[in-house]
């Protein structure tokens, strides 16, 4: 399976009871949104995450294909 498996950072957020101390300005750049630390704070799942960002990959997938020196 391709992809970043969110449970694991899920987990730890859960398990380590750091709070805001958590998440770091850093997450959000590695991330490039938002949303997903609000998801996860917010007690989501990794798959209603995923589920939410999927249309963003699509359309970042549309952005980059001119760019592409190797086909899919």
């Amino acid at each position: 399976q391709n992809g970043f498996d969110l449970s694991y950072v899920i987990d730890a957020y859960h398990n380590l009871n750091m709070g805001d101390k958590f998440f770091t300005s850093f997450f959000e750049k590695l991330v490039g949104v938002d949303y997903i630390r609000k998801e996860i704070i917010a007690g989501k799942t990794a798959e209603e995450i995923k589920a939410k960002w999927f249309c963003d990959v699509v359309k970042f997938k549309q952005q980059r294909k001119p760019y592409l020196l190797y086909q899919e």
